[in-house]
């Protein structure tokens, strides 16, 4: 199994295990290529010598010939394509000047600019395809066994044959192999492939499992919750795959742009060989010679790679930080916002109550309320009862029974707990029981549960939906971006106030059912211009549709949540949000410097060629140059990850 890990590995890599290349045509094909071009550099280097040093001009053209054979192949094949289709492509306007060349001559230039142009070629491919391996690696981290509980005990058994429903058992040091929820064991999981998260996580009974998460400490018994093509690594890897094949709308116009100038210098190079002897006089061949050298200079190459290198490297990083993008149209989208409208409870809330306070009344401590009320709420699945259960567990100690529990629809619970009969309720119950107010008066949108015995009010207890613990801290950031913030929640008016007030949001729109949400965001454009609706992906799901970027928070494991939204964060970490808006502006930014620096380049280029101070070689060095910087530029968009955690 190793060996097989292995050699995943090294494919994985783009390189080629010993005894595995039997077969395996691309590896040998990208070897070939290589050998072929150093082979091709040399026999080029060779003819220039032979050409300086004053020795017969067969010996020369000898060199750069075989030069030429060696690589120049691929881009003489795909201007015949090119010529065939109709379209003036790179490799249509390079073989017009390598043969060109040859016609007049120049044949150690000509090999100089299939050899540099292969080289560029060469090079751009293989940082291409690093941005890309990430993306790759990503579907296959999971381990491709596991240990399968069965009748006669647990059996390593490949994952691809086990079913839902089925116990596994990930060890401490082991990836796990497919989503399951954790039955058996407590443990600590690194989620950061599928999540972005950096710290390991808690895990325990009921708790879920992804799919290429590392069990850094513990033994965890889990039930497999989908099958290994299903897992939500897989679907990660699939989205940005199918996110890297849809163009920006930038890419687009890019792309316009380049089928109206490759023409345009086409036409160009021409005038200069037609019209130049007749302007200007000299000889003939002379003004060929600056026409090819245009025509080279003018490939539009750089243009074309300039916008797709940079996304490509910006979705790779999203992934690596947990935020699935769903292409170059979200990405472009998300550097334009001018405001965000954040959904309360699941995005800057914890999504459950937490008891807050706890007022006495009587004469019971305040941890012996507490136990006689989860005592009664423990029999309930209400949220109010559960708040008052976890918060009584976290303490620990046990619950007495309760004889004779009763539910009061639409007021609260009854029952006897040691001797005593006991309601918990709402403050109508309270009222009713008591015939007066209890009297905690408006507490800012708290929920409040009393607790009593006959017309005896014992104590009151404070709830709230918590705040996420960066969810402050993401506001601000979103603010000092220039973010307008709005929550929209269909909460009363003055929990989310509270809310608002705590995560620093500048304006508060309550009470919305999922319409009204809708057509705040629709309000929200009208003012503002592009904003995003951040919510769970399924409830908010027509403001969602309405904004101009859907976003849903804490996707990982929801399939819903990551086909219907254009951003999906994958936990549920608020700060997040600040990250990808940072990211998407500065991917941008690159794609205006790559293009700035492309168009640049060609444009100095193009006066030194229609001058003739310009060779066929230094032409296409100047060409290659342009598209190795743009993609070096682009592929700085890998580093932002590290920026960002170091601010």
């Amino acid at each position: 199994m190793a060996t097989h890990g292995g050699q995943q590995a090294v494919h994985a890599s783009g390189g080629c295990c010993p005894g595995c290349c039997q077969g395996h045509g691309v590896d040998r094909r990208v070897l070939w290529e290589r050998v072929a071009l150093v082979a091709g550099g040399l026999a080029v280097v060779l003819a220039q010598g032979l050409a300086w040093s004053g020795a017969p001009g067969l010996w020369s053209r000898l060199a750069a010939g075989i030069s030429i054979a060696l690589v120049g192949r691929p881009i003489l094949e795909g201007g015949l394509k090119s010529a065939r289709q109709g379209r003036l492509g790179i490799h249509a306007l390079m073989s017009l000047a390598v043969l060109g060349a040859l016609l007049l001559g120049d044949w150690v230039e000509a090999a100089m600019l299939v050899f540099l142009s292969s080289l560029g070629e060469l090079i751009e491919r293989g940082t291409l395809a690093r941005a890309r391996r990430a993306v790759k690696l990503l579907a296959e981290v999971a381990p491709d066994r596991t240990e399968l509980k069965t009748g006669a005990g647990w059996a390593s058994t490949p994952v691809a044959s086990v079913a839902v429903g089925s116990l596994i058992r990930i060890r401490t040091g082991e990836r796990v192999p497919l989503d399951a929820r954790v039955q058996v064991g407590q443990g600590c999981v690194d989620q950061s492939p599928v999540t972005g998260e950096g710290l390991p996580v808690e895990k325990g009974p009921g708790d879920p499992l992804f799919a290429g998460s590392l069990v850094a400490d513990g033994v965890l018994e889990a039930e497999v919750t989908a099958v290994a093509g299903e897992s939500t690594l897989v679907r990660i890897a699939a989205a940005i795959q199918e996110a890297q094949s849809h163009k920006a709308p930038i890419e687009r116009v890019l792309d316009r742009f380049a089928k109206v100038y490759t023409p345009v210098i086409v036409v160009l190079a021409l005038a200069v060989i037609l019209l130049g002897p007749l302007v200007s006089g000299g000889a003939w061949t002379v003004w060929v010679h600056r026409g090819l050298v245009l025509l080279v200079v003018g490939c539009p190459c750089a243009l074309v790679v300039s916008t797709p290198v940079t996304l490509v490297a910006a979705l790779t990083v999203a992934a690596r930080m947990g935020i699935l993008v769903k292409g170059g149209a979200a990405l472009e989208a998300g550097s334009r916002l001018k405001g965000v409208a954040l959904d309360k409870t699941g995005t800057l809330t914890e999504g459950r109550l937490g008891l807050v306070e706890i007022r006495p009344f009587g004469s019971l401590s305040d941890p012996e309320s507490l136990r006689v009320a989860a005592s009664l709420a423990e029999g309930s699945s209400h949220p109010v009862s559960r708040a008052l259960v976890r918060a009584w567990e976290a303490g620990g100690g046990t619950l007495p029974p309760v004889e004779g529990l009763q539910v009061l629809a639409g007021f609260g619970l009854q029952g006897r707990v040691e001797g005593r009969d006991w309601w918990l309720g709402s403050a109508r119950l309270a009222e009713l029981r008591r015939g007066r107010e209890p009297g905690l008066g408006e507490q800012g949108g708290l929920t409040q549960v009393f607790l009593g015995h006959g017309q005896e009010l014992e104590a009151g207890f404070l709830l709230a939906d918590s705040l996420r613990p960066g969810s402050a801290a993401a506001v601000r950031k979103l603010r000092s971006l220039g973010l307008e913030t709005v929550l929209l929640t269909g909460d009363h008016r003055g929990a989310a106030e509270e809310m608002a007030r705590l995560a620093g949001v500048s304006r508060v729109e309550a009470e919305l059912l999922p319409e009204g949400k809708s057509e705040s965001v629709a309000r929200m454009r009208e003012a503002l211009g592009p904003v995003a609706m951040v919510g769970d992906g399924i409830n908010d799901a027509p403001a969602l549709a309405r904004a101009d970027l859907g976003i849903a928070m804490g996707a990982a494991g929801t399939a819903v949540a990551m086909e219907t939204a254009d951003v999906a964060i994958m936990d549920d970490e608020p700060r997040r949000l600040a990250d990808f808006v940072e990211l998407s502006r500065g991917a941008l930014r690159l794609v205006h410097q790559n293009f700035a620096l492309a168009l640049g380049i060609k444009g100095a280029f193009v006066v030194l060629a229609a001058t003739g101070h310009a060779t066929l070689w230094m032409a296409v060095f100047a060409d290659t140059g342009a598209c190795l910087v743009v993609v070096f530029n682009g592929l700085r968009m890998l580093s932002f990850r590290r920026r960002s955690a170091s601010r």
